[in-house]
Order: structure tokens, then C-alpha cells, then sequence
């Protein structure tokens, strides 16, 4: 037995969700084929760099497996959809923010001097992918408001006579 229709912005959703997560994935396939002499570059910048890869890395399993998940729940809508969906748009936020500052505090370190560039490391990729962190946060406030406001939410998940 299916639940009641998604559609209008919650069928948006559903595709934002499939596709964040492909979004969030792409750069660990991205950063697999670096060739190890380009590693070594950025490894020996300093533990700063490392860290933050890591935290991306993370990050972006963590968030492709809360999208995909939320995207399958969206498939067989149950009351407890929306708490999950809410969930998974916080702990977006909230890594979106850790690593909003980890960037940040990166950053500072590389214009005051503290770290070399190296050449796997342009500006060009600092101003783009800030672009996409604070994309990330403004877009998963959004969603978590629509989800804590929208009548049609409130009446697709309504708790379902059994």
C-alpha cells in the first residue's frame, strides 16, 4: 500500500534530493583520479588541507546517504517523513556551517602567509567552492522552513488511518 502523492514542491524536493546527493559525491570521484605527485603538493601545504579533505569527504557521504534516504521515504510517504526529512536538511546546515568555517579559517591562513600555495591550490577554486557552501546552507534553510510551514506537507504526511 503507497501513501498519499508527492507533488508540486514536495516533487521538487524529491529531485533536489536525488540530485544533492550525486552533488555532494562528485568531488570523491573528482579527487580519486588526482595523480600522487599533485597529493603530495597538497599534503605538504599542511595538516589544515588534510583535514579539510577529510572533513569533505565525510561530509559528502554523510549528506549523499540523508538525501538518497529521504528520497526513498519521499517514495512511500509516512508520517514520520517530514521529521526525518528535517533532520537530514539540519545536519546539511550544520555541516555546511563546520565547513563554511574550516574554509574560511583556511583561507585566512593562506592570505596572512601562515600556509604556501602550491600550485594544486588556485583562487579561482576558493571563491567557487564558497559559492556552493553558502548555496548549500541558504538552500537547506529554505527547505527546512517550507517543511516546517507548508499545509501541503502538513496534509501529505498526516498520520494515516490504519
Amino acid at each position: 500500500m503507497h501513501g498519499p502523492e508527492v507533488s508540486g514542491w514536495l516533487a521538487v524536493f524529491r529531485v533536489c534530493c536525488l540530485l544533492g546527493g550525486f552533488f555532494y559525491l562528485f568531488p570523491l570521484v573528482e579527487w580519486s583520479f588526482i595523480p600522487s605527485a599533485e597529493w603530495d603538493k597538497l599534503v605538504q601545504l599542511s595538516p589544515p588541507v588534510v583535514r579539510f579533505r577529510l572533513f569533505s569527504q565525510i561530509q559528502a557521504v554523510v549528506l549523499a546517504a540523508g538525501l538518497w534516504s529521504t528520497f526513498y521515504l519521499l517514495a512511500r510517504p509516512r508520517a514520520s517523513t517530514p521529521r526525518w526529512a528535517l533532520f537530514v536538511l539540519t545536519v546539511l546546515v550544520i555541516l555546511e556551517v563546520i565547513g563554511f568555517v574550516m574554509q574560511e579559517s583556511f583561507i585566512r591562513a593562506l592570505t596572512s602567509g601562515m600556509l604556501t600555495r602550491g600550485e594544486a591550490v588556485g583562487p579561482g577554486e576558493f571563491t567557487e567552492a564558497r559559492g556552493h557552501v553558502i548555496l548549500g546552507i541558504i538552500s537547506g534553510v529554505a527547505w527546512i522552513l517550507y517543511f516546517l510551514t507548508s499545509k501541503r506537507v502538513k496534509d501529505t504526511f498526516k498520520a494515516q488511518p490504519t
